[in-house]
């Protein structure tokens, strides 16, 4: 089940970067709002912490007793 649950978290994650040759740089610059984030932010973002989880997930994993 938990293996699962990994397989779904990368199944988003390759959707959220499949949407990204639809915007051009400037639009992934473009900050909303002065003080917010810009969309290309937000990615590098969830890219950067996606990576640590990633980890964290296959540590559990491997020190999980269940079969996958």
């Amino acid at each position: 089940m938990s293996l699962h649950y990994l397989q779904q978290f990368c199944h988003t994650i390759d959707r959220w970067t499949g949407f990204l040759p639809g915007y051009s740089l400037e639009q992934l610059c473009q900050r909303p709002h002065p003080g917010s984030w810009s969309s290309g932010q937000v990615y590098l973002h969830l890219i950067q912490d996606t990576r640590f989880f990633v980890e964290q997930m296959e540590a559990a994993l491997a020190a999980s007793p269940m079969k996958h």
